[in-house]
């Protein structure tokens, strides 16, 4: 159930945003994932864009897996939605094996935006403060 409730309002946010540009375009628009908050933010100030932040686990919960391959690498999602947003990956592995720093990070931007599962995706104005 909670599979085809995220699909399926990811399919919805891919349709509202209208035309395809090409494959090759998407292809290239795909590898546009920041890994880091304050870049992403920065981006989405200068670009007039909002944020898409995505929290995953994808190398150890099943979900964001599948979530990840069938939405989020798929070029009929990233392209068009990158047009729109600033496209932000947090990906929190079992065992913490990041720098000490970006762990941190990662880990006051969970708390910050209230996150209780993986996947989780906020969408946010420029500055980061999330929509409804």
């Amino acid at each position: 159930m909670h599979r085809k409730l995220t699909l399926s309002l990811l399919t919805l946010t891919v349709l509202a945003f209208g035309k395809m540009t090409s494959r090759a375009q998407d292809a290239e628009e795909a590898a546009n994932w920041h890994t880091r908050y304050n870049p992403a933010v920065k981006e989405a100030k200068e670009t007039n864009r909002k944020l898409l932040i995505v929290f995953t686990a994808s190398t150890w919960v099943d979900i964001c897996k599948v979530f990840e391959k069938d939405i989020l690498d798929q070029v009929d999602f990233h392209g068009p939605v990158s047009r729109e947003y600033v496209l932000l990956k947090l990906e929190y592995p079992r065992e913490n094996r990041m720098e000490r720093q970006i762990a941190t990070e990662y880990q006051l931007l969970k708390d910050a935006y209230r996150v209780r599962g993986f996947p989780t995706v906020i969408v946010t104005d420029t500055e980061g403060r999330p929509f409804g």
